[in-house]
């Protein structure tokens, strides 16, 4: 590995730690506990299927899961769908200030 390579992949670390720890702790913890079991307030922490067999035997939750996939995909169709054209606006039209652009098109989203 040459010099140039072992920069890169220093440079690269901390935005691989952040993703590690914000993202995939979670996502894992989220994981390992779905397989828990729940008594009330309570939580076993015994291996279990229970919770995915509830899921699929279960109708409401079959119905609930399609909605929440249906009103996901149609958000992410909107997103696409609005998001395009300022993406294309902001790159290839905007020819001075475009960090205010961005900035004016990404503080919605600093609300929540």
């Amino acid at each position: 590995m040459d010099k140039q390579q072992k920069s890169g992949l220093i440079l690269a670390l901390p935005a691989t730690l952040y993703v590690a720890l914000l993202i995939a702790v979670p996502v894992a913890l989220t994981i390992t506990y779905s397989f828990w079991i729940q008594d009330f307030v309570d939580i076993r922490h015994t291996f279990s299927w229970k919770n995915y067999t509830e899921i699929l035997s279960e109708p409401l939750y079959r119905i609930l899961i399609g909605r929440s996939v249906k009103i996901a995909a149609l958000v992410t169709l909107l997103t696409v769908l609005t998001a395009y054209p300022i993406a294309y606006f902001i790159a290839f039209r905007v020819k001075r200030s475009k960090a205010m652009w961005l900035f004016l098109v990404t503080i919605p989203f600093w609300t929540s």
